[in-house]
């Protein structure tokens, strides 16, 4: 058991990083004086990222990935492999995707998600209620990214029934918690998970059909990272109505194809260097392709 409470993998005890910091009285960032820097990856993929001097008293360097899902070319899918561990870059590129974040909580040694995820009716992973709090704490599992019959791309949260209960839907992909609900911050557990800045990967949706993937470099002098509440008001300030939050620290990741450094656009930080090549490997990634 003790060999196992130092394998897993959740971003709450293995961020790469060299100070943690508490959450500062902090100021929903404003969109309109957010100075992007944009680039057209696909006429429905817009990728936007900024290295910022001050959001929340800090520097914070972002990435964004605007997806405009009304396009029916654009396909949402999840890329994986049991028990085999790969980067983002290294899954991505061989699921043939366009853009790419890492995906959700996994197990380092035995490989797999420990949050619950199902993939065209069959179920990959269950959620790991056999792990303790310090483990695992049951809101990393509360959200969802899931597929429609249809391939209708919604963000959900957990039933009482749990995940197991939901029949109608093919596909869900959990992570937590949750950040945005009905245009609503949702109120965190006092956590040090939740109240510690860290490198942040995480997913909403808008009213107008797009999927905002996020990432926010941490763990550095030149990006602090944010809490989940900051993350959460990043998610409002970018007009999502609904956004969960996925695995962090060092498993942050966007990549986008073509680009250089392996196609990794943030800088993640398991070589505790604020370059382009400390990628974590992880279970899975969440991709977007081309039909």
């Amino acid at each position: 058991m003790m060999k196992q409470y130092f394998f897993i993998s959740l971003a709450i005890f293995q961020f790469s990083c060299t100070s943690q910091q508490k959450l500062n009285n902090s100021i929903e960032p404003q969109p309109n004086k957010m100075a992007w820097i944009e680039e057209i990856v696909h006429p429905s993929i817009v990728w936007k990222r900024h290295h910022f001097k001050n959001i929340f008293n800090a520097k914070q360097y972002i990435n964004v990935l605007d997806i405009d899902l009304n396009d029916t070319l654009i396909k949402v899918d999840i890329g994986f492999q049991k028990p085999t561990l790969l980067t983002t870059h290294e899954i991505a590129e061989r699921e043939k995707a366009v853009v790419a974040i890492n995906g959700n909580f996994f197990h380092t040694e035995e490989g797999g998600s420990v949050c619950f995820f199902k993939k065209d009716e069959n179920i990959i992973d269950s959620s790991r209620t056999d792990l303790t709090e310090r483990l695992f704490l049951t809101w990393l599992d509360d959200a969802a990214i899931a597929f429609t019959r249809e391939r209708r791309v919604i963000i959900v949260n957990e039933p009482i029934e749990g995940w197991l209960g939901i029949d109608s839907l093919p596909t869900i992909f959990t992570g937590g918690p949750s950040l945005i609900q009905n245009g609503t911050e949702v109120k965190q557990a006092v956590h040090s998970f939740n109240n510690n800045r860290y490198s942040r990967t995480g997913a909403g949706l808008t009213n107008d059909g797009h999927l905002i993937l996020v990432v926010v470099d941490g763990n550095s002098t030149e990006s602090a990272g944010m809490s989940i509440k900051e993350f959460a008001q990043l998610f409002k300030s970018l007009k999502c109505t609904i956004a969960f939050n996925l695995d962090g620290g060092g498993s942050s990741t966007m990549w986008i194809k073509g680009q250089p450094d392996n196609g990794v656009v943030n800088h993640p930080t398991d070589n505790k260097k604020f370059d382009h090549y400390g990628e974590r490997k992880v279970a899975n990634a969440l991709l977007i392709k081309l039909k």
